[in-house]
């Protein structure tokens, strides 16, 4: 009885552990931080792209890449209440 309790205790703690981690994964994945570093890394890498390849005014036309990024970011609620209402319906 002592060692079943032991065992249940120790996978409590895997599993406030291994909660712990996919908390913080899921917090980094919706930080603007990294939404942030991502446009802008992906802003240069478009814009020296587009430069060597000779896109005229690369500077604006590197924004497209960009701005769709962000915007597949947003988490649209509106949208998502509709979703879900649609979802439990079924």
């Amino acid at each position: 009885m002592n060692d079943e309790i032991k065992n249940l205790n120790r996978e409590i703690e895997l599993i406030k552990s291994r909660n712990e981690k996919v908390q913080g994964d899921k917090a980094w994945e919706q930080s603007k931080i990294r939404v942030s570093f991502i446009c802008i890394i992906t802003y240069g890498i478009v814009t020296i792209t587009m430069y060597f390849i000779g896109v005229e005014r690369y500077f604006a036309n590197a924004l497209i890449p960009v701005i769709g990024f962000y915007f597949s970011t947003l988490s649209l609620s509106f949208i998502k209440s509709k979703w879900i209402k649609g979802i439990k319906k079924t």
